[in-house]
């Protein structure tokens, strides 16, 4: 027992050591590169008007941010500090995923329909009130706080965008252009958001020893102020009437969807790759506290050091799409090395700190995904039909991961190893739907090459018999 106490506090210190050598370590990579190559490389507006105008709703969307952020080292260990069994946390979590994947869609026409200042405040308060519900250690409220607090975070950012792209355009008249870089510099501070609260949450809980509750009782005054201050401080507006779906509507947008996915073979390959890769991300926030929990590792430092590693994936993908990469070939890249550290990390999950470093590595290849899926998603889904077709793939994306955690049973040398190797194959499957988009696409490029040739030569053809 003694000796097995020194193992312990060995790896409990290995694991300290290595969390916080990666979070310096990783973060002056960011720095370093950010630097170098002048941040995202996009030229700011210096309208002072434009910048009274964005400035504050940046300041706001990193507040919120903060608040949703801070919920996310401590939220696995919270259950476990209650004493709930392994099955019970599972069945919360699902509850989670299940509520926040399936409102989604529903987002955009709701805003439009209430508007999106009254979502916003709405929704941010209901998040603040599930974040308090959650201190309550009693099952069923925390099933309940878990489904408010996934409906919440679903409507909750959209809104906010929605919000800010009206009033940027309709309101104020700025360039359209200009959108990009505020969404882009808001992603930006919310990485740099997650970083900090990653660090603040450990203060809390561990070095103040106020315990894993700590950072959700800080979260619903933050969302609860935001919400405050969005109520006197933004005007309203609504979507169009168009946003009032009927079920005509409905039927006829599924329709359309239905059709591009057995017209376009780019389409279904988007939609898999999509249900694919995300169903990894969801399993994944679910399994990374009890694989890494037998070093007793700092989860607000750890929670830090993913934050940051996605960020560095951003920050290389802005790179690579400057060298001319192509997206299928970057996600190509991104979904082999996310296989790839999955598959190391089931070798090594008797080894939490080896598992820790492959972890990382699935955090920087996620960064990279999302910037290049939704360049992706713009490229090759039909714009009407694309929110019908996002929504669609939802629905493998919340069976496979809703029912790889339902099934999960907690043995640290079995089940956990068993499910890092079913995201490993999960990834090797999108990587093999990435090489066969990648082979249609350039087939489909080819063919439109042929075809501007083909008429290219015909005008030749008859301009000389003109000339003749």
């Amino acid at each position: 027992t003694v000796e097995h106490s020194l193992i312990s506090i060995r790896s409990a210190q290995e694991m300290f050591f290595v969390a916080y050598a990666s979070l310096f370590c990783i973060t002056a990579s960011c720095i370093g590169i950010f630097y170098k190559y002048g941040g995202f490389g996009q030229e700011r507006p210096t309208n002072p008007t434009f910048l009274q105008f964005q400035r504050p709703y940046i300041v706001l969307y990193t507040i919120v941010v903060f608040g949703d952020w801070i919920q996310g080292p401590y939220l696995y260990k919270l259950y476990h500090y209650y004493g709930f069994l392994e099955s019970q946390v599972a069945i919360i979590y699902v509850f989670g995923l299940v509520s926040s994947v399936l409102f989604t869609p529903a987002k955009e026409v709701i805003a439009d329909r209430f508007g999106r200042r009254n979502t916003t405040v709405a929704f941010a308060v209901l998040y603040g009130v599930s974040s308090l519900i959650v201190v309550i250690p009693v099952y069923l409220p925390l099933i309940i706080g878990r489904i408010i607090g996934g409906v919440a975070n679903s409507f909750l950012f959209g809104s906010m965008e929605a919000w800010y792209s009206h009033e940027h355009f309709e309101t104020h008249d700025f360039p359209k252009e200009w959108i990009p870089i505020t969404f882009g510099l808001a992603t930006f501070a919310s990485s740099i958001v997650a970083v900090a609260a990653g660090i603040i949450a450990d203060i809390l809980a561990r070095w103040l020893n106020f315990g894993p509750p700590a950072p959700y009782v800080l979260a619903t005054p933050v969302l609860v102020g935001a919400a405050v201050t969005i109520a006197l401080k933004w005007t309203e507006n609504y979507g169009p009437e168009s946003s009032k779906i009927s079920s005509k509507t409905l039927k006829r947008s599924l329709l359309g969807a239905f059709q591009a996915l057995g017209s376009k073979p780019e389409v279904l390959l988007v939609g898999l790759i999509q249900a694919l890769f995300e169903s990894v991300i969801f399993i994944f926030v679910f399994i990374w506290t009890p694989t890494l929990s037998p070093s007793s590792p700092p989860l607000g430092i750890v929670f830090a050091c993913f934050m940051v590693s996605f960020l560095l994936g951003e920050l290389l993908c802005k790179q690579l799409g400057h060298r001319g990469i192509t997206p299928g070939t970057v996600f190509l890249g991104m979904s082999a090395m996310g296989g790839l550290s999955m598959y190391i990390a089931a070798y090594f999950a008797a080894f939490p700190q080896i598992t820790f470093l492959c972890f990382l590595a699935f955090e920087l290849a996620c960064g990279v995904y999302f910037p290049v899926m939704a360049d992706i998603r713009a490229r090759h889904l039909p714009e009407e039909h694309r929110l019908s077709i996002v929504s669609l793939f939802r629905i493998p994306l919340t069976v496979i991961s809703g029912a790889t955690i339902w099934l999960y049973h907690y043995d640290m040398k079995g089940g956990i190893r068993e499910i890092l190797l079913f995201c490993g194959v999960l990834m090797t499957i999108a990587s093999l739907c990435a090489i066969r988009f990648t082979k249609t696409v350039s087939a489909d490029s080819l063919s439109e090459e042929g075809k501007e040739e083909v008429e290219t030569g015909k005008e030749d053809q008859g301009t000389r018999e003109e000339t003749k």
